[in-house]
């Protein structure tokens, strides 16, 4: 079967037979970001050689049992150090995926398995620190724009799930949208 392999993700969706497979490396200032932020932490000061998730690949599977599929080969067959699974447990920013960190060649190597829901979800945020100078993928930045991807993304792993949004969630979703709007985030 043959793989494309590209610097940056792809935005159309995949087809079931072709996954897209893209390189992962992590950007110096988020790098340095994460070091500074484990000198506080209970655990420790993390070196450079400790982190896990420097490069890394992501495969973009069409859907959650795709994912779990290629989850249970990667167990099968290669030594996993970690099996982070956001989709059950999605972080409280919303972004929801499987990070699976591998020891390949006694390094670490994070493998990241998403739907094109969560792609294109990650894609929003990144755009959005991207032209802003956020950092919301680390749920830090103005509360506003966090609860709007928050409830975005709730939005679009129940129609990733096929379930249907709660009334209470588009209402929140609507208000969150107008708010980043009025702060000047977004343009109507």
């Amino acid at each position: 079967m043959p793989h494309r392999i590209t610097g940056e993700p792809q935005l159309r969706t995949p087809d079931p037979e072709e996954p897209v497979i893209t390189q992962r490396l992590k950007r110096s200032e988020r790098i340095i970001r994460k070091l500074h932020r484990s000198v506080g932490s209970p655990h420790g000061r993390t070196t450079l050689d400790r982190l896990e998730d420097i490069g890394g690949v992501r495969v973009i599977l069409p859907d959650q049992e795709a994912v779990q599929m290629l989850a249970d080969r990667i167990a099968q067959r290669w030594d996993v150090h970690r099996d982070r699974d956001y989709v059950s447990k999605p972080q409280t920013t919303g972004y929801w995926a499987r990070h699976i960190v591998v020891i390949r060649d006694s390094r670490f190597v994070e493998i990241q398995l998403r739907t094109p829901w969560e792609q294109s979800w990650a894609d929003a945020v990144e755009a959005a620190d991207n032209r802003l100078g956020l950092t919301l993928k680390d749920g830090i930045g103005p509360e506003s724009m966090i609860t709007y991807f928050a409830l975005a993304a709730k939005q679009l792993r129940a129609r990733e799930l096929g379930t249907k949004v709660d009334q209470a969630t588009l209402e929140a979703f609507r208000r969150a949208r107008e708010q980043v709007v009025h702060e000047g985030y977004y343009k109507a």
